[in-house]
């Protein structure tokens, strides 16, 4: 069975929520219904009901009193105050009959009229059976038992009215857990089946931007995901595989560009040595002029066949014990012209006693090389590249620092990508730096860079200091 696409699953999702409270609302509904209803009875019923009763029993308090003085004064003014007595109480027992609720009370109130009608008519007349109590006490006493009963069913209707209240209370808290507990589920949804695998998705994106995305993405979640998912698997094997194409595009035109431009520097040392007679001083300068962009070329062109080299894992490093000294006197050798001419000062600050280094004397000083060339390049007239070197426990750490433009902030973590350049327009083809950390790497060591943008630049690598061994740096 296909699953359900995530515009459906989300629509589910949040059609249960919205049956669970309305159920929970509409059961809460009608609770707080029956809760109204049991109150308006208590208020309009119960407490007036009972509150009449109670004066019923004055009235009869006040009758028996007028019947007293009837009896003994035989004034017929208290008879009429009692006879008026008896009819008000004749009008509150009526009303009454609307107010009571169960079948007791009203059989009870039917013995209270009964009584009611017996005292009014022993008053009248003054006759009693032998033996029969005064129909005064029953009267009292069939109100009193109503009272009772009254009483009773108000103290019911108060209990139900407290268990509706409770209830509600529950409902609510009920729905509000419930509320809570989907809240949570259609978040963790949206967390586990949404947020995270998109959360991949803009991670490896970053990472493919910066040319580190090593894998494909498991697919998996709901299909718009998952076809998402596999749409940027696609799109990153195709650019790994476009990057892999060019990088086996310029190491070929590389290495067909080496025979050519060899040829051209040895044409160019042999016009300028004079060996096929004598030149012009202008002839001279084109001559001068050739061998050094031919340098520059044949440079270049080392530079991207090597880096082809070290990513495809098949340049071989000769490690053997290495002394520092000569390799950075080396290299400084070969930059200081190009100090020279830009006018820069170049200082070295090489403690005398460094262990050797594990590492290869040639790749060494060709990182030396590139880091001074950067520096110069970099460094206004004037200005300083300085060479030094400590021992960093059982490391060997190498400082070229310069007082050139520096690097913008944004630009250091990628300084050393591929074909990355922190300035334009300065020379160079982004691919030194990268053959340094390759190289770095490829020895067992650490490079990186601190930079103050417009203050200079400070790079940094390690060697260790090891047993020498031979081996291929798998890249």
């Amino acid at each position: 069975m296909p699953s359900l696409r995530l515009g459906h699953q989300l629509g589910l999702a949040v059609g249960g929520l919205l049956l669970v409270v309305g159920t929970l609302v509409g059961w809460n509904l009608v609770i707080t219904h029956q809760l109204t209803e049991a109150h308006r009875n208590l208020v309009d019923n119960a407490i007036p009901a009972v509150r009449l009763e109670v004066g019923l029993l004055e009235h009869v308090a006040a009758m028996r009193r007028m019947e007293g003085r009837y009896a003994i004064l035989k004034d017929p003014a208290f008879l009429a105050i009692f006879r008026d007595r008896i009819r008000a109480t004749a009008v509150d027992v009526n009303r009454l009959e609307g107010l009571l609720n169960t079948p007791a009370e009203h059989d009870l109130l039917r013995e209270v009229r009964t009584c009611l009608d017996e005292y009014r008519q022993f008053v009248e007349a003054r006759t009693l059976p032998a033996g029969h109590p005064h129909p005064a006490m029953e009267l009292e006493d069939g109100l009193e038992r109503l009272y009772q009963a009254s009483a009773t069913e108000l103290w019911r209707r108060q209990a139900a009215l407290e268990t509706l209240a409770s209830r509600t209370r529950a409902l609510g808290f009920t729905a509000l857990a419930a509320a809570c507990l989907i809240g949570l589920g259609l978040g963790a949804f949206a967390v586990f089946r949404v947020a995270r695998p998109l959360h991949q998705l803009r991670t490896a994106t970053q990472a493919v931007a910066a040319r580190e995305f090593s894998g494909p993405l498991e697919t998996s979640g709901p299909s718009e995901i998952r076809d998402l998912t596999g749409a940027f698997n696609s799109m990153a094997a195709r650019l790994g595989e476009i990057d892999r194409l060019k990088d086996e595009f310029f190491t070929g035109v590389s290495h067909d560009l080496r025979t050519p431009l060899a040829s051209i520097r040895w044409s160019a040392d042999l016009l300028h040595s004079g060996a096929l007679g004598p030149l012009t001083p202008k002839q001279m300068r084109l001559a001068e002029n050739i061998q050094t962009s031919s340098r520059r070329l044949l440079a270049l062109v080392g530079q991207i066949v090597e880096l082809g080299r070290l990513r495809a894992g098949r340049l071989q490093l000769d490690l053997q014990p290495t002394d520092i000294h000569e390799a950075i006197a080396q290299a400084l050798e070969e930059v200081r012209p190009l100090a020279d001419r830009g006018g820069l000062h170049l200082d070295v600050a090489v403690p005398d006693r460094l262990p050797l280094v594990a590492a290869d004397p040639e790749r060494v000083q060709q990182i030396v090389v590139n880091l001074l060339a950067n520096a110069v390049r970099f460094t206004p007239p004037g200005g300083n590249v300085q060479v030094s070197v400590s021992l960093e426990d059982r490391e060997v750490l190498v400082r070229v620092a310069d007082t050139g433009v520096g690097i913008p902030a944004d630009q250091v973590p990628k300084i050393f990508d591929p074909y990355e350049q922190a300035h334009q327009g300065r020379g160079g083809s982004g691919v030194g730096l990268t053959v340094v950390r390759s190289l770095v790497e490829a020895h067992g060591g650490r490079v990186w860079v601190e930079s103050d943008e417009g203050r200079g630049s400070r790079f940094m690598f390690t060697l260790p200091v090891a047993t020498p061994v031979v081996r291929s740096f798998a890249g």
